[in-house]
């Protein structure tokens, strides 16, 4: 009886199996390699070298929002970021940009700073603090700008989002600057006062809530409010400084000026006194340019600052005069009349600094 024949792996289906096997090792090999390359890709991110490129990277592009951005979350400005832009653009303006360089001051295990400079020139110091593994940036810019702030009390004061504390605050429950004419009591704003130092301008405070400052024309304050954009009311507010211009000009009667002015305001009682002209009779007059700034300082009370021109001609001599006058608003009923006024030219951009 004739032996079983033992049946042996076929040569085309042992070919078959070492392909299979080639290809899962192959396949499990490049796996572990995109593993580390992007655990390699992970860790180089975060480096503090990748950082500095990425900024001077941004600076080449001229991407300078996103180096605010970055700095406001390592270093908070109260800057705004226009003027923290219009800052950095002016530094960077002299130079080649591709000439930047960052120089190592420190490298602690933690922090890093470096002198970023273009050329021979010194352009500012970027730092590098390490968060939890991540490397953030920061390029602060600082100024000489001061400034001191009245601010309605009751606000949460912030720059750009980041609450400001206390150490700036110098007093509190005062009364607003501007209403130092105003014998009512009842309707004086009561501020606290904030100062600041270092700011390369006007500082960005709480304006993603439409906040905004006006400079008071005598205690050089900044008075803090809500903007004022109606701008019918704003028109309204132009008309009042107009007539109160025009009435010594005899331009307008004194009924005008009353019709929009607390007439018991310690002001106008001095300005019905005035001497009724200071030009001569004049047949012809114009306004022109008008502006309008203002901020409510409480419920019923706005400060504005108004500029506008007012030329006049009597046949022989004529003028333009530069005008400009902040006044003080209480709100009687559903009008707001003038209850304090001071005069600047120097609020009209016309007129020579």
């Amino acid at each position: 009886m004739a032996g079983k024949r033992r049946r042996g792996i076929r040569p085309l289906a042992a070919l078959l199996f070492a392909l299979i096997v080639g290809v899962v090792v192959f396949l499990l090999g490049r796996m572990r390699v995109s593993s580390a390359e992007k655990q390699f890709s992970s860790y180089e991110a975060d480096m503090p070298e990748v950082q500095i490129q990425s900024i001077m990277d941004n600076i080449k592009k001229g991407e300078y929002g996103d180096i605010f951005a970055e700095t406001q979350k390592l270093s908070p400005s109260l800057d705004s970021e226009e003027t923290y832009i219009a800052r950095l653009t002016e530094i960077l303006s002299t130079g080649d940009p591709e000439n930047l360089s960052a120089e190592p001051v420190s490298l602690e295990n933690d922090k890093r700073v470096y002198q970023l400079v273009n050329g021979d020139t010194l352009l500012g110091t970027l730092t590098l603090v390490n968060e939890n593994g991540e490397w953030k940036p920061a390029f602060p810019i600082h100024g000489s700008g001061s400034y001191r702030v009245e601010v309605p009390q009751g606000i949460t004061l912030k720059a750009n989002g980041t609450p400001i504390g206390q150490e700036h605050l110098v007093e509190s429950g005062k009364e607003a600057s501007n209403f130092f004419q105003i014998t009512d009591s009842s309707i004086i704003p009561t501020v606290d006062i904030y100062e600041f130092e270092g700011l390369l301008g006007e500082p960005a405070l709480n304006k993603d809530e439409g906040y905004a400052m006006i400079k008071d024309v005598l205690s050089g304050n900044w008075l803090m409010g809500k903007e004022i954009t109606d701008e019918e009311l704003k028109e309204r507010m132009i008309y009042a400084a107009e007539q109160i211009a025009m009435y010594p000009a005899q331009d307008t009667p004194l009924s005008n000026v009353a019709a929009v002015s607390d007439t018991n305001a310690a002001w106008y009682r001095k300005y019905v006194s005035l001497q009724n002209y200071w030009f001569t009779a004049h047949d012809k007059m114009e306004l022109s340019n008008e502006t309008c700034k203002a901020v409510a300082q409480s419920d019923d009370t706005i400060v504005a600052q108004i500029a506008f021109d007012y030329f006049a001609d009597n046949g022989e001599v004529s003028r333009t005069w530069h005008c400009g006058y902040q006044l003080t608003f209480r709100k009687v009923g559903d009008e707001y009349l003038v209850c304090g006024t001071e005069i600047s030219s120097l609020l009209n951009p016309a007129q020579p600094h």
